[in-house]
């Protein structure tokens, strides 16, 4: 602080000294000043009303400092680079001052960034739901995203616990199975099972069959990894996610025979136990213990049958996911622009697997649900009534509160 600030009196209280003339709280002052005010009320002959404002004087004008110089002195210092909460800095700074920020989308705040549903590239606004990955960082890429604490948009495990039917008491990746024992999501998923990494395709008849090798959506019907379209689908397709299609030919001597198609990348033997598998159209080409096996490649049911699957004989009971997110609205955004109707759409996309009862046949299955939240701004003070009892209840008696309320008034 040594030559920014020099010494100083503040008044800390309105202090009245006549009927029409008072020091006002806040007001500032040097210490010559002080000094000539505590003079002219105490002095010799003083009344006991002139000494009172003396003393008040005294107490109630407090030293001091007042600036000299500019400089970085006082409230908050904010340093480049780092992250700093929404809710504390962004909402209660002026525009100003936010300029010198950078929105890292850690407040969710989508009301206050223009740039939201744009191509960070080209400022061109892109399809309605925006970069999958635009919700975590500006530049929309899963990389970005990743460096968000908060994750909106990235893949999230969603919690179950497994309770083991079967007579088994083997131990696998250290994991002992014991009949009627429940399991946490970590512990089932350490047990050896390289079979959920592949889709069945029976094969009826000579020709060819499409399965999904990328994940991709057509208006709200999203299509996994593995599953398998039939021809009408495929040749409705346009040429660009037609592109996400594997076409696989069979011969006669295929008809009646089931194969395997990988539908994501793994390493043989990833939980400890794994078998070596080979492309069912092309013996040369194989996969051992520490290989990764990439996405397409399809097998045969008797290199299947061999494949470690440890997750048999589970009952699986889930748990409902809960998603808590706050929207955050600025002090200095525009009021015409918050008595604007807002949609904001949020998607949550589950994708899981079926099997059948022995636990073999895996099948892909992908589910959307979306959410569309309806914000209508009013300007006036909120209102949600309390809860009443009522005086008597009769059969079919309900309790409820009304619908929330808005008084009109520019709040």
């Amino acid at each position: 602080m040594t030559g920014y600030v020099a010494p100083a009196y503040i008044c800390t209280t309105t202090i009245s000294l006549s009927k029409t003339e008072f020091i006002y709280v806040g007001t500032r002052m040097t210490e010559a000043e002080k000094t000539a005010y505590y003079n002219r009320f105490h002095k010799e002959g003083a009344t006991a009303v002139e000494e009172q404002t003396a003393q008040d004087i005294l107490d109630n004008i407090v030293p001091a400092y007042y600036c000299t110089k500019e400089g970085l002195y006082g409230g908050d210092y904010y340093e480049a680079g780092k992250n700093y909460r929404g809710l504390g800095v962004w909402c209660s700074m002026s525009k100003s001052d936010r300029e010198k920020f950078t929105f890292n989308y850690d407040a969710f705040d989508l009301l206050i960034d223009p740039n939201y549903s744009k191509d960070p590239a080209t400022g061109h606004i892109i399809h309605g739901e925006g970069e999958k990955y635009q919700y975590d960082a500006a530049a929309g890429t899963k990389t970005a995203a990743e460096g968000n604490p908060a994750g909106y948009s990235l893949e999230k495990p969603v919690d179950y616990r497994a309770t083991y039917n079967g007579t088994e008491t083997s131990t696998h990746n250290g994991v002992k199975l014991e009949q009627n024992k429940e399991y946490s999501r970590t512990e089932y998923e350490k047990l050896p099972n390289e079979k959920r990494h592949y889709s069945a395709i029976d094969v009826k008849e000579a020709g060819n069959v499409y399965v999904v090798k990328t994940a991709f959506q057509v208006g709200n019907s999203p299509y996994a990894v593995g599953t398998i379209i039939s021809a009408s689908t495929y040749n409705s397709l346009g040429e660009s996610d037609q592109e996400n299609i594997a076409t696989l030919t069979f011969t006669n001597d295929d008809k009646n025979k089931t194969f395997y198609f990988c539908r994501e990348d793994y390493v043989v033997g990833e939980n400890t136990e794994g078998v070596g598998v080979a492309n069912a159209f092309d013996e040369e080409e194989t996969y051992s213990n520490g290989q990764t096996v990439p996405v397409g490649l399809v097998i045969s049911s008797e290199n299947y049958s061999y494949l470690a699957n440890w997750q048999t004989n589970f009952t699986i009971h889930g748990i409902a996911p809960t998603e808590t997110s706050t929207l955050y609205v600025s002090r200095e955004s525009d009021i015409f622009d918050l008595s604007k109707e807002k949609i904001i759409t949020v998607v949550y996309q589950y994708d899981y697997e079926e099997s059948d009862q022995s636990g073999t046949h895996v099948t892909p299955v992908s589910e959307r649900h979306v959410v569309n939240i309806h914000l209508q701004f009013k300007s006036g003070i909120p209102t949600v009534e309390d809860i009443k009892a009522p005086q008597i209840v009769l059969p079919g008696t309900f309790v409820g509160i009304r619908e929330p309320h808005v008084t009109p008034g520019a709040y």
